[in-house]
């Protein structure tokens, strides 16, 4: 299974943000059709450096590649992303990849399993966006197959999400000011939905005493790391809880700024909210 989410955090409209990306790295899949499933560790969030963007993937996990070999997405992504370093746009790089894979996916592997790609960064004119395409519609309980291969690409955030906050379409000024987070979470996020937000409470309290100074500057590396514990306090939950363990580590995270924005605000995750 996979916990993949991507936060874009607005500490004053688009003029200060950050994004967090994280993953965990339990892999599940089948060799044939109606083999059971096996069991793995591989990444699934990568930094596209050229684009100032992540990665990241849930559901399937195998193509064929340029060989007619079985490969894994882990194994074959970091040079898919260094092929296309002349892409200077993600949309363009997810519409890329969508189309590569929809070549190189057994249809087999589509019939059988939702699954899809995330994408987090900024634009060159210094917006935050998240992108992301799949095969499949969310039922409100289950994600339902709809589609034998990849659909188009699509700008979440941006189409939806910033809108609701206040975006023209067009101006930074037109968000000027606003504090906000948005989450863009897939796979068995039910334990992070439940515990992501209250950790941020705990911690906020945590602060307030005084020999736990260390929490009140969290930037870059710090941040990050903060970020990987609260992960793993939630494969622990399934690791040592969990019935099926759908989820597990390690974990990675990235953490993404705007080029216009060298550093993070000093803040606890949350707090900007």
């Amino acid at each position: 299974m996979t916990l993949i989410t991507n936060e874009i955090h607005l500490v004053d409209g688009f003029d200060d943000s950050f994004i967090i990306s994280t993953a965990d790295r339990r892999l599940t899949y089948r060799k044939e059709a109606n083999a059971k499933r096996k069991y793995k560790t591989g990444k699934k969030l990568f930094k596209i450096e050229h684009l100032n963007a992540s990665l990241s993937y849930w559901g399937n996990t195998m193509l064929i590649n340029e060989k007619g070999n079985a490969e894994f997405y882990f194994n074959w992504l970091p040079n898919f992303i260094k092929r296309k370093h002349a892409i200077d746009n993600l949309m363009d790089f997810a519409k890329a990849l969508k189309d590569e894979l929809n070549r190189r996916v057994p249809v087999d592997n589509f019939k059988r399993e939702p699954s899809g790609f995330h994408f987090a960064g900024y634009r060159s004119s210094g917006e935050p966006e998240f992108i992301h395409f799949s095969n499949c519609k969310w039922t409100g309980n289950e994600y339902q197959v709809v589609n034998y291969g990849y659909k188009d690409p699509y700008a979440d955030f941006l189409n939806e999400h910033a809108k609701g906050i206040g975006w023209d379409g067009s101006t930074h000024a037109s968000v000027k000011g606003v504090k906000s987070t948005t989450i863009f979470r897939n796979g068995d996020f039910r334990i992070h939905e439940a515990a992501w937000k209250n950790l941020d409470n705990v911690f906020e309290e945590i602060v307030k005493h005084h020999d736990f100074g260390k929490l009140t500057s969290l930037r870059d590396d710090a941040l990050a790391k903060f970020v990987q514990f609260k992960m793993k306090f939630i494969g622990d939950v399934y690791s040592k809880y969990a019935d099926t363990k759908l989820v597990g580590g390690p974990f990675d995270v990235i953490i993404l700024k705007g080029r216009n924005n060298p550093t993070i605000a000093d803040s606890l995750p949350g707090t900007v909210r």
